[in-house]
């Protein structure tokens, strides 16, 4: 059995557009509820499997990991026609995984169907769509008097670490200071 984990990917039609700053927690919740629905389908528990699986998907109905792993679900269940809507919609979301798709012991129910090969053929081309939430590039803020607010203009998120990153300009004839003051043990490690 294999089971995609991957990053948050968030619908545009959701009616509240998430902040650049929830995105770690967001994360973290996807990743649990991807390994939570491992040990369900490990455990046979199939109904239970799918239920968190169409909760995952209803919100974040444009993951394609979650739409892969569904259509994973389905095809194990043997419900073909379900399985294919949801891989063809993992693929059309940017899943181009296809050395695992070929491989994939979960969608053996799909394979002798010529749909698979279409699923194959258009997972092998690149991925022109575009990934919600789609953030504006960060906007470098230039210090001033050896200062700088961070804020989600100046932000970006590295979903592989999981760490912000933040784009501030160096002050104009300015000295070298701290990274970081005030209290608290986050800001003395910067220091």
């Amino acid at each position: 059995m294999s089971i995609i984990l991957s990053t948050w990917v968030f619908a545009a039609d959701e009616p509240k557009r998430p902040s650049i700053l929830d995105l770690p927690g967001l994360q973290a919740r996807q990743v649990a509820g991807q390994a939570r629905v491992v040990g369900l389908m490990r455990a046979k528990e199939f109904d239970k499997a799918e239920s968190l699986l169409r909760l995952m998907v209803k919100r974040n109905p444009k993951s394609p990991a979650t739409r892969y792993n569904l259509a994973c679900l389905l095809a194990i269940r043997g419900r073909v026609d379900e399985a294919f809507e949801s891989l063809e919609l993992a693929v059309e979301l940017g899943f181009r995984n296809i050395a695992h798709i070929e491989n994939d012991p979960d969608l053996t129910n799909l394979l002798e169907d010529e749909r698979f090969a279409a699923v194959l053929q258009a997972a092998a081309e690149p991925f022109e769509g575009e990934i919600w939430p789609k953030f504006p590039k960060p906007i470098p803020v230039e210090a001033k008097d050896g200062e700088v607010i961070l804020t989600e203009a100046n932000l970006g998120y590295n979903a592989k670490v999981g760490m912000f990153l933040a784009h501030v300009r160096a002050e104009k004839g300015g000295e070298e200071r701290p990274v970081a003051k005030g209290q608290g043990k986050g800001g003395e490690l910067l220091r």
